[in-house]
């Protein structure tokens, strides 16, 4: 199964760069060092960096400063060119016994630490705690809502994870918008909620908030969250172009795909059977050679329009 999977993974390379999906346009590695070392505040690592692509995720490569240095890790986007994240050496400097900060302390720490990624971007943010343990508090800055109709996506975004003792920050996230063009949305307020009530196994269930509209990597989805306390809800995303309903979750955690890698030392998958098999994938040949002839006229039809 090895050689089949081979195979399958060399069919998708040549699909992606017929698509046009070509490296070409990404930042190389020495500029994302430099991106990354204007983020540090300490010296990065001779070392190579983790680079890391996913299926319809920009590419990212991490950067981790010297050894015994709190910098920790910073990640960026090869294809935006920017921070995406930091993953500082908490430890180093965490103190359990040191006063814990109060949730409007950890509001004005984490604009401090947006302000030195985001610099001037970070004071236009809006500023929530959307999380908060005896242990924790994670903090949200989030542009306006713009556009028409209004929506989420058009601007900077970021979170900032802080221990409670001391206000040490544990993980810092960011994202810039790829486009501040507001894209069409052509499905109304009443028309997402019409469509996502369609998606609930008990339609009935009373909205529980005003829905929202996001824009992300060139869609636009309305979130239009559904039940009878904040404590038991539903969130459904619709599609503001095609009115279809791309997710129901049983609890508000649906989220955007991010860019943002897992944390370090988190374990790779492991295969449940590596062993060679003798019967041959049909299914998997057929959808490979389907692949492929659509990557050839793709390529063909890109030839013949340049």
């Amino acid at each position: 199964m090895r050689s089949h999977s081979c195979i399958a993974c060399s069919a998708l390379v040549v699909f992606l760069l017929a698509c046009g999906a070509s490296v070409a346009d990404r930042i190389d590695l020495d500029t994302a060092r430099a991106i990354a070392a204007q983020h540090a505040d300490s010296p990065l690592s001779d070392r190579e960096p983790a680079i890391r692509e996913r299926p319809g995720a920009p590419a990212t490569a991490t950067f981790t400063t010297e050894e015994g240095q709190p910098g920790g890790s910073y990640t960026v986007s090869l294809d935006q060119g920017c921070l995406v994240s930091w993953q500082p050496n908490a430890e180093m400097v965490y103190d359990p016994t040191a006063d814990p900060i109060a949730d409007e302390e950890a509001v004005e720490r984490a604009k401090t630490v947006a302000e030195r990624h985001l610099g001037d971007a970070a004071r236009d943010l809006s500023w929530e705690v959307v999380s908060a343990t005896p242990d924790t508090v994670k903090v949200r800055g989030q542009a306006l809502a713009s556009g028409d109709p209004p929506r989420t996506g058009l601007g900077p975004w970021c979170e900032v994870h802080l221990l409670r003792a001391g206000g040490v920050v544990h993980n810092y996230l960011q994202q810039l918008p790829e486009s501040t063009d507001a894209l069409e949305a052509r499905v109304s307020r009443e028309q997402a909620i019409e469509a996502a009530r369609k998606g609930l196994d008990h339609p009935d269930l009373p909205l529980l908030d005003e829905p929202s509209l996001n824009q992300f990597r060139g869609t636009v989805r309305w979130h239009v969250r559904f039940g009878s306390s904040r404590d038991e809800r539903v969130l459904v995303i619709v599609d503001a172009q095609s009115g279809e309903v791309v997710e129901v979750s049983p609890t508000d955690t649906a989220v955007e795909p991010t860019a943002v890698p897992p944390a370090q030392g988190s374990a790779a998958p492991v295969a449940a059977d590596e062993s060679d098999s003798t019967s041959a994938p049909w299914a998997l040949y057929g959808g490979i050679v389907l692949l492929c002839a659509i990557a050839l006229g793709l390529f063909l039809l890109r030839r013949r329009l340049n």
